[in-house]
């Protein structure tokens, strides 16, 4: 991620995340999952503060096998997305991980997140400890502790950041 976007006042990187979540509902809503979304794939204007969402190609049409060779940046790959994991399905839970990596990208100051890493530093957070535990409950390694869709994501998110 580009450090100029990560300086952004937090409120404004708020207004791209859940922008970027509300578009990945909708892709759920219409059946499609993201593959290799990560915090490349946005494109931020400095002079004006609009973004684009880009490399959507990616996408595919319902749920999917891991084939042992998913393309895409290990820090927003859910463990089902592993190299090792062949045979195991990649959907919207799937998805649901990758946004949850995204938010510790961007409000996690100076953390690298990845999925071999159970320590979710809540003192380099810069939001509310309620979106923190949204965040991390999005990139648990147990899919059945994760949100189950992009929707139940954004309406925890919601229901945080209003405390």
């Amino acid at each position: 991620m580009c450090k100029k976007f990560l300086a952004l006042p937090v409120k404004e990187k708020q207004r791209v995340f859940e922008c970027i979540i509300d578009f990945h509902a909708h892709v759920a809503e219409c059946g499609y999952v993201a593959v290799d979304f990560n915090d490349q794939n946005t494109l931020y204007n400095f002079d004006n503060g609009n973004f684009a969402i880009c490399d959507i190609d990616y996408y595919v049409k319902g749920s999917y096998m891991n084939d042992g060779n998913i393309p895409g940046a290990c820090l927003f790959m859910s463990p089902e997305e592993d190299e090792e994991r062949v045979g195991d399905m990649v959907d919207e839970i799937s998805n649901v991980y990758a946004m949850g990596g995204l938010a510790f990208i961007y409000f996690a100051k100076d953390y690298i997140f990845s999925f071999d890493n159970d320590n979710y530093p809540q003192d380099k957070w810069t939001l509310s400890n309620d979106l923190y535990e949204v965040a991390k409950k999005a990139i648990s390694k147990t899919r059945n502790e994760q949100q189950q869709s992009i929707r139940s994501l954004i309406e925890e998110w919601k229901a945080a950041d209003r405390k």
